[in-house]
């Protein structure tokens, strides 16, 4: 599984393009033209064209460097003779890209708010900077997201905090089998073992009955439970 931090220190975020209404990873901010239309499959002779938010888009002279922070859509042509231009004053289009779908807008400055609103994504889910690293970062309410750190994303399920014998654990997900949930607490330090017996304790501190290891729960931030070995059920 790949792991989650809170920063990604000297790793580089993931890069990609829409090209023709195809998504497009790529391997770094800049690359030359020819190296773009390479990774999209364009045959020889191809232009690459820079979208912009305007009837007049701007072709990229073969041989030059292409900065995706300016703007990565792109479409291909096989020739100049539109109404292709050097320059526009129009605002180029982004893309963000979440779980290799893509949204397309001219604002480049996101926030977490905002960011969920243009893919549509509930509450009950993180989202993550996707770096060339496995440590990815969760991005906070808090974070300012600018298409020029990096545009390519993913969405998680949100980690819930439970209880085991008094610690607090970190599950992966709402749903899970007794067996994982007593996995997860031993990976994070609570004192027991795979055939101690789990519990879940109910609101006036009673116990359930006895959870296998290949029964699923459905949990929440702190649902609490109760393992011990199997002669001390006390």
């Amino acid at each position: 599984m790949t792991s989650l931090s809170a920063q990604c220190v000297g790793a580089d975020p993931k890069w990609a393009a829409v090209i023709g209404d195809q998504y497009v990873p790529l391997a770094r901010q800049v690359l030359t033209d020819k190296q773009i239309l390479h990774q999209a499959g364009a045959p020889v002779g191809a232009i690459l064209v820079r979208d912009h938010a305007g009837p007049n888009d701007v072709a990229i002279a073969s041989g030059n460097s292409v900065d995706l922070t300016e703007g990565n859509v792109f479409h291909i042509v096989m020739s100049c003779g539109d109404t292709l231009m050097s320059h526009c004053s129009d605002p180029p289009k982004f893309a963000f890209f979440m779980d290799e779908h893509w949204e397309v807008t001219t604002n480049p400055s996101q926030t977490p708010e905002t960011l969920r609103g243009l893919f549509g994504l509930p509450d009950d889910v993180d989202l993550v900077r996707d770096y060339e690293s496995p440590h990815d970062e969760i991005i906070t309410a808090s974070d300012h997201l600018d298409h020029k750190d990096g545009p390519v994303f993913r969405s998680c399920r949100k980690q819930v905090t439970v209880v085991v014998n008094n610690r607090e654990v970190r599950l992966s997900q709402r749903r899970i089998t007794g067996g994982e949930v007593k996995r997860q607490a031993i990976e994070q330090g609570v004192p027991i073992d795979l055939g101690c017996i789990l519990y879940m304790v109910d609101a006036s501190g009673g116990l359930s009955a006895a959870i296998r290891d290949d029964e699923d729960v459905v949990v929440s931030d702190c649902t609490e439970f109760r393992c011990v070995a199997p002669d001390d059920n006390s």
